[in-house]
């Protein structure tokens, strides 16, 4: 997937900056004085501050890009020759298999994560809440034909 973009709705509760609740790694870069202007993205995080309340609104630093390669299965088979390791049949294999083996993308997350939002459900694409990650499954098996 080339060229997707996703809002990162976890920042409604990862930038309230209000001072009691946890928050994202990013809030490190905050402003702290003039000589400590931080990024000049995110507002101070003491008294009060109507910058600070708009940091937590939707805006264009929610958004990032969601391009991705996802390799989503791999199956490797190896098919024993027949009659052999004492085995009386036709067609007899060993394989592995891995589903969502891995992931390249620069987004911190799901990239094909499930769309949210409050007001319109699956209506509204793109809209990321940060859900469970992705399990990595892998399977091992024998498949054997009489």
């Amino acid at each position: 997937q080339l060229g997707g973009e996703k809002i990162k709705g976890y920042y409604e509760y990862l930038h309230n900056i209000d001072g009691v609740f946890n928050v994202s790694r990013d809030v490190m870069d905050r402003w702290r004085s003039p000589s400590q202007p931080g990024s000049g993205k995110i507002p101070t995080t003491a008294g009060v501050s109507r910058g600070r309340v708009l940091f937590r609104d939707i805006s264009s630093l929610w958004v990032q890009d969601a391009s991705n390669i996802w390799i989503r299965n791999i199956t490797l088979r190896y098919r024993l020759p027949n009659g052999r390791f004492g085995i009386p049949a036709n067609n007899a294999s060993v394989y592995l298999g891995v589903q969502n083996a891995a992931i390249i993308s620069g987004y911190p997350g799901n990239p094909e994560s499930n769309n949210y939002n409050r007001q319109t459900g699956p209506l509204s694409p793109g809209y990321d809440i940060n859900e469970y990650p992705v399990a990595r499954v892998f399977t091992l098996g024998t498949q054997v034909r009489f």
